[in-house]
């Protein structure tokens, strides 16, 4: 009997060791289904948006006041754009990836909100994706339903004269060949926005 006392103490202290261990594991559970949203979240945004630990300003390579590098771009129509050869137009140069979300937003919605709006004016949108062959970009545009010839850089030779990540970009450049705006991590609802820094330019 004296040694059954000497136990009772001693499975009491087990077990509340046993009930803190799972409380423990229950918060921590809680934990991370809390944080599991936001952790795919910025996986997912992570990924198509930036490549690296750096912050935008620092991946930009081409500011407002610059003059843009110049480059010649095959679009998936077979023509060819020179950028210089558009002096005298204001033109919207976007660059985009074909596995990013925000890019694959926006290319869905240009037709609408960029590409209709600008018909008619001196205004060129310029869309150029950064990865991909022609084969997976026009794949994509027959998926998305986006009718315009989009430029090809799978090599990033081009996307490089102006950033060295994050997507998806745009540089608005005046008739001058001078680089007046850059937008950068911009979401659908701020190209009305962008389309307005262009048209009011001189």
């Amino acid at each position: 009997m004296r040694y059954g006392r000497c136990l009772l103490p001693i499975r009491l202290k087990q077990k509340t060791q046993e009930n803190a261990y799972t409380l423990y594991k229950m918060g921590l559970r809680r934990i991370l289904l809390t944080m599991l949203p936001a952790l795919a979240a910025a996986a997912v945004c992570g990924s198509c948006i930036s490549e690296s630990g750096e912050t935008s300003e620092e991946t930009t390579l081409v500011s407002a006041g610059d003059t843009a590098p110049d480059f010649t771009v095959e679009m998936t129509d077979g023509s060819y754009v020179t950028l210089s050869h558009l002096r005298g137009r204001i033109v919207l140069l976007g660059f985009w990836s074909p596995d990013c979300p925000m890019c694959q937003d926006e290319m869905r919605a240009v037709q609408h909100d960029v590409i209709d709006r600008i018909e008619g004016t001196d205004i060129r949108y310029l869309p150029v994706a950064r990865d991909g062959s022609r084969d997976v970009i026009e794949e994509f545009c027959r998926q998305n339903g986006c009718e315009f010839a989009v430029g090809l850089d799978p090599d990033r030779s081009i996307y490089m004269l102006y950033a060295t990540s994050f997507v998806p970009r745009m540089f608005v450049i005046d008739r001058d060949g001078i680089v007046r705006a850059s937008y950068v991590e911009y979401g659908t609802d701020r190209l009305g926005e962008i389309v307005s820094a262009a048209e009011a330019l001189p």
